[in-house]
């Protein structure tokens, strides 16, 4: 049974119980929006232009589930002794679509 959907992130959570009452909550997130738009923006010259002109350069944007899987092998996004596993896991070819430009970050 659905419990609640987050319309920012597009994060469901839902819940079940088996035949001995054991409840079982489970998250999923529809990540397709997000990565569609990563994508979208790795070919926007004038995106990224633009932010390098503001000195700010948007290099990436992480789904809350891949966050979570992260998190899971000992990188925690959010703690910023972390950040150097989390450059390592976006410059890996494998997470390419989670990254808003393919320049060097």
């Amino acid at each position: 049974m659905p419990l609640d959907i987050d319309p920012l992130t597009g994060v469901l959570r839902s819940y079940d119980t088996d035949h001995n009452g054991n409840l079982t909550v489970t998250t999923k997130q529809d990540v397709q929006p997000i990565l569609e738009r990563n994508v979208k923006l790795q070919n926007a010259e004038a995106y990224k232009k633009q932010s390098i002109k503001n000195d700010f350069q948007h290099v990436a944007e992480i789904p809350l589930s891949v966050i979570v899987e992260w998190r899971k092998e000992g990188i925690d996004f959010f703690d910023k002794n972390h950040w150097p596993a989390v450059m390592r896991k976006l410059r890996n070819p494998e997470y390419q679509y989670l990254r808003t430009t393919l320049g060097k970050i």
